[in-house]
C-alpha cells in the first residue's frame, strides 16, 4: 500500500512519462481520460493551461470524461483528506474504473438511421448539434433519431414559455381583470353623462323675452 501511495502520489511525472513515449497527443489524452483522470490532471500532465488544454479539446473529436466528483485525483484526494482511513488501493482503484468503464459500455453504441456507432460518431454523420446537446435530450426521453435532427431552435420539443397552461391562465386572468376595470369604467362615464344630462333637463327654462 505505501509503494501505491508513493506511485499515486507521483501520477503525473508518471504519466508525463508516458506521454514522451506516445506521439499522438489525442491518443495520449484518450488513454488519460479512459483511465479516469480528469482534464485538470491531463493538462497538468502535459504542462498546458488550462486556457489552452479547452482549446485543444475544442479541436479534437469529442471524448468521454468521468464525472468531476469521481475522477481518480479526485478520489485520491477525498482519501488524503480523510486520513487514508480508507487508503486507495491499486486493486480498488482498478475495481472502480472496470466498473465506470462497464456503465460507459452500455451507453457507448447507438443504432439511428441503420448505422450502428457511438455517438460522437453519430452526431458528427447525423446531427444538427452537439453531442451534448444530443445526451441532454435523450435524458429527457426523446427518440435518438430525432434528437439527432432536431435543430437547436426547437431543442427538446418543449412548449414556449407562453404556452404553458398556468402562463396562458394567468395571462387569461390578466386579461379580464382589464376587461373588468374598463367596463367600470365605461359604466362610470356613462352614468356621469346621463346625471349631466338629467341636471341639465331639470333646470328652468328662462321665459323668452317679448318685443
Amino acid at each position: 500500500m505505501q509503494m501505491h501511495a508513493q506511485q499515486g502520489g507521483s501520477a503525473a511525472k508518471a504519466s508525463t512519462s508516458h506521454f514522451r513515449g506516445t506521439t499522438n497527443i489525442e491518443e495520449y489524452i484518450r488513454d488519460m481520460a479512459s483511465r479516469g483522470f480528469s482534464r485538470r490532471a491531463v493538462s497538468k500532465a502535459l504542462g498546458m493551461q488550462s486556457r489552452k488544454f479547452k482549446e485543444l479539446l475544442e479541436l479534437l473529436p469529442e471524448m468521454d470524461w468521468v464525472p468531476p466528483c469521481q475522477s481518480w485525483d479526485r478520489l485520491r484526494a477525498d482519501q488524503e483528506k480523510k486520513g487514508r482511513k480508507c487508503p486507495m488501493t491499486e486493486g480498488r482503484l482498478r475495481s472502480i474504473v472496470a466498473a465506470r468503464r462497464a456503465a460507459m459500455a452500455k451507453h457507448t453504441r447507438y443504432t439511428a438511421f441503420g448505422v450502428t456507432a457511438t455517438l460522437p460518431e453519430l452526431v458528427s454523420q447525423f446531427g444538427q448539434v452537439t453531442a451534448a446537446t444530443v445526451r441532454m435530450r435523450l435524458a429527457k426521453g426523446m427518440p435518438l433519431e430525432q434528437a439527432l435532427a432536431s435543430v437547436r431552435s426547437d431543442p427538446c420539443g418543449r412548449k414556449v414559455a407562453d404556452s404553458h397552461p398556468w402562463k396562458q391562465e394567468a395571462h387569461q386572468g390578466a386579461i379580464n381583470h382589464l376587461e373588468r376595470q374598463t367596463a367600470a369604467m365605461q359604466e362610470r362615464v356613462q352614468g356621469e353623462r346621463l346625471d349631466r344630462a338629467a341636471s341639465l333637463l331639470s333646470q328652468e327654462v328662462p321665459p323668452c323675452a317679448e318685443h
